[in-house]
């Protein structure tokens, strides 16, 4: 497939952080075939990635949830960085 096939939206996700006990918001990329088809139900897919707390810098593993259906399956899920709180990659 081309890379023009692809859709790739970038999500925000809120993540409840191990370390300091604070949610974190984080870019998300996910990425789904370009083909549209007739909408079909789907359900709830989770996935476990890895992030970093913004203020002391260590990894953690947490699990985020994108509604995925059988014509616009998710191919992947990239976890991109934090956000601040304008908005901004840190």
């Amino acid at each position: 497939m081309c890379a023009d096939s692809k859709d790739r939206d970038i999500k925000v996700v809120e993540v409840d952080c191990p370390y300091c006990n604070e949610p974190h918001s984080y870019n998300v990329r996910v990425e789904r075939p370009k083909i549209m088809l007739t909408r079909m139900p789907g359900e709830w897919k989770k996935y476990r990635r890895i992030f970093v707390c913004p203020r002391r810098n260590q990894k953690f593993e947490a699990v985020i949830e994108f509604y995925d259906s059988p014509n616009m399956k998710i191919e992947s899920v990239e976890v991109l960085g934090a956000v601040n709180e304008d908005g901004r990659e840190q």
